[in-house]
């Protein structure tokens, strides 16, 4: 999107389903901050009429612009009352800043509310007439009863911004948005909705009810193979499955639509880990038991733990053996590409806190700061404002799964990427390149994966570009990963 004054909303293309009339109705009562995209007024216009909808577009292509003129669409042309849109806490603020910039043609803003705070302050606020009330999916599953209670008889929009959290059918987070959009209108938005091609039931029975009767019917039309856990394995039929996603949905990837972003590259940085080094984690990989010099241990005969406190080991040699008085040769990888890179800056993503607190600690001399999930809010707002604004600041280290939404602007700064740790899932790599590989890059964008040889993390990219490449299937991509990262 870009920022303009405020101007009329220009439809251009064919309505599929909202009319002239519709549209001309919301234009005609509202003012609005932006001039969208094409590709924007068209999801509009298929997407506006229907009680139940998505935007799995790729991330950065504006899918907050389209979701809130569809709520406010609802709302002029369709009685609908409220717009609730549920959403990871970090967002919130974003949400109700661009929201602000909303205003009815007699110059009134929006009336929004940030459904947030302890239980005494939520109940002091009045969710009761508002066009959009705000709140995170945990205080909408807390305040479940109360909402419904306060808000009973009025027709609600729900909006479901990172839906990625309800795709599993058995979690109670789906289990209260299912519940909620009955009898309300829903709309679900996901850059990433796909981790493995079972997601995909949660979404198409949210928003199309009815092309599955069940989820044994999906079963067993898609799940060809089990593993040995009875996990779905081996999967079919998955050019059906991917027009049945799109059934009531829309997904644009950036190629398509801002052919203006320049290119961007992924390779691996493989380097070995020193004998020492090794040695501590080949112990923890083989005996699944490890002593540390001051006393404690580590028990790690549950495999999800063991490839956990694997992982740690590899990039965090100083806290299990202190001794040795070396720095894991991970860092060293930093300081060249510091070096490689000159002035540029560097963004630097890594999985565990712990390895995050050792970036900041090793690189104080080359201006570093860092956002990592028990970050304070403002304390992160400073690092974001500190390097986007600090020349000085050349480094910037953040974990996947608190920074990899909500962070918007780094993609003005800085085209280079690091992956300390390399990505565990399909979702957290596309989430966390587009802080960087979004509308307003200039720069091609150089993406590095750096990798242990001999460790549990060349199985873990590997896997990575396997289920890369099956979701792939299902919702595209422009991104040949195999080919960037192993030739093939």
């Amino acid at each position: 999107m870009h920022p303009h004054e405020p101007e009329r909303f220009q439809f251009s293309g064919t309505f599929q389903g909202a009319t002239q009339a519709d549209y001309e109705r919301v234009e005609y009562e509202l003012e609005l901050p932006f001039t969208g995209y094409p590709f924007q007024q068209e999801d509009f216009a298929n997407l506006a009429p229907l009680n139940g909808s998505a935007l799995y577009h790729e991330p950065g292509l504006g899918k907050t612009f389209t979701s809130a003129i569809t709520a406010l669409h609802r709302m002029i042309v369709d009685g609908v009352d409220t717009a609730i849109v549920v959403m990871p806490p970090v967002l919130l603020a974003n949400w109700a800043r661009f929201l602000g910039k909303f205003k009815w043609r007699d110059g009134s803003p929006l009336r929004v509310v940030v459904y947030a705070g302890t239980p005494a302050k939520r109940k002091a606020l009045k969710i009761t007439g508002q066009h959009f009330v705000l709140m995170s999916m945990d205080i909408f599953k807390r305040d479940y009863d109360y909402i419904c209670a306060t808000l009973g008889g009025r027709y609600i929009h729900l909006i479901v911004d990172e839906a990625q959290a309800i795709k599993n059918i058995n979690s109670i987070n789906y289990q209260a948005v299912k519940e909620f959009s009955s009898g309300n209108s829903l709309q679900l938005l996901t850059g990433t909705p796909l981790n493995a091609p079972i997601d995909a039931y949660a979404y198409i029975n949210l928003i199309a009810p009815g092309v599955y009767r069940n989820f044994l019917q999906f079963e067993s039309i898609h799940v060809e193979s089990r593993d040995f856990f009875d996990r779905p394995k081996d999967y079919i039929k998955l050019d059906l499955l991917r027009s049945n996603l799109l059934v009531n949905a829309a997904r644009r990837l950036k190629e398509e639509v801002l052919k203006h972003l320049p290119p961007v590259t992924i390779s691996a940085m493989s380097y070995e880990l020193d004998p020492k080094h090794l040695k501590l984690y080949q112990k923890l990989a083989d005996e699944q038991l490890l002593l540390l010099p001051d006393g404690s241990k580590i028990d790690a005969t549950v495999p999800s733990k063991l490839v956990h406190n694997l992982g740690q080991i590899i990039c965090n040699w100083q806290h299990f053996d202190p001794a040795h008085g070396k720095d894991a040769r991970s860092i060293e990888l930093v300081q060249q590409l510091l070096d490689e890179l000159g002035d540029e800056k560097l963004v630097v993503f890594a999985n565990y806190k712990m390895t995050n607190r050792r970036i900041v600690s090793s690189f104080k001399h080359a201006g570093v700061v860092g956002v990592w999930g028990d970050i304070p809010p403002k304390e992160k707002e400073r690092a974001l404002d500190t390097f986007m604004n600090d020349r000085k600041c050349r480094i910037i280290t953040l974990q996947p799964r608190s920074a990899g939404v909500g962070i918007d602007g780094l993609q003005h700064v800085c085209s280079n990427i690091f992956y300390f740790e390399p990505p565990i899932t399909p979702a957290q790599l596309d989430q966390s390149l587009s802080r960087l590989y979004r509308d307003g890059q200039m720069e091609a964008v150089t993406v590095r994966i750096g990798m242990a040889e001999g460790t549990c993390q060349v199985r873990q990219v590997s896997a990575l570009v396997d289920k890369k490449e099956l979701v792939d299937t299902l919702q595209g991509s422009h991104i040949d990963l195999r080919d960037m990262l192993f030739g093939r």
